[in-house]
């Protein structure tokens, strides 16, 4: 699950096969509350870059002799790093499209939400919810947590260099456990 704003695409969730998504879209359903949804759904990862700099011409070069991808200029942001990305794949001979299921519950599904039959799917979607609503609350706490440090660093009259800031900022989101703070490299073997 994805916003999208111009070229920018943001992860939001992750699902693997066979997770329930739209768990909040129903609750606003069952608590009758009017809300337009700005996410999007895709198969496969959409926000994705290489770690090495790719962005030099021979770097990218070794990349386009490897895997035979057609893009002449190296990549200059991330949607540039997807389209190489997708490239690699779709030129991987095992490479199959990818592609969503989706069970949808229909209006129906929500219109004996005071019975008390429907009680047990109705728990399920709110401990769904309350799952699935970690990220923004562990990214609540971590907010939190960071505003202390640089009001601490403020206080001590420390300017250190943006990139070793935000070096840090990732490391503490990584030991502190925020989901998707660190991604596993991919190979041919996930494909």
């Amino acid at each position: 699950i994805n916003a999208e704003y111009g070229e920018r695409i943001i992860p939001v969730n992750f699902h693997k096969s066979g997770n329930i998504f739209g768990a909040f879209e129903s609750m606003n359903l069952l608590a009758n509350i009017q809300a337009n949804s700005i996410w999007s759904v895709s198969a496969g990862g959409r926000s994705v870059f290489m770690v090495p700099r790719i962005t030099d011409k021979i770097g990218h070069n070794r990349i386009r002799k490897e895997f035979g991808i057609s893009c002449d200029e190296p990549p200059l942001d991330l949607q540039g790093h997807w389209k190489v990305f997708k490239e690699i794949y779709e030129g991987y001979s095992g490479a199959k499209d990818w592609y969503n299921e989706v069970l949808v519950f229909t209006n129906e599904w929500f219109k004996h939400s005071n019975d008390a039959k429907w009680l047990k799917f109705q728990l399920y979607i709110c401990k769904l919810c309350w799952f699935q609503s970690r990220l923004l609350r562990d990214a609540i706490e971590f907010g939190l947590l960071w505003s202390s440090f640089g009001n601490e660093m403020s206080s001590r009259n420390l300017r250190p260099r943006p990139y070793l800031v935000e070096t840090l900022k990732q490391l503490l989101s990584i030991a502190n456990g925020v989901p998707y703070s660190a991604l596993i490299p991919i190979s041919y073997t996930h494909l």
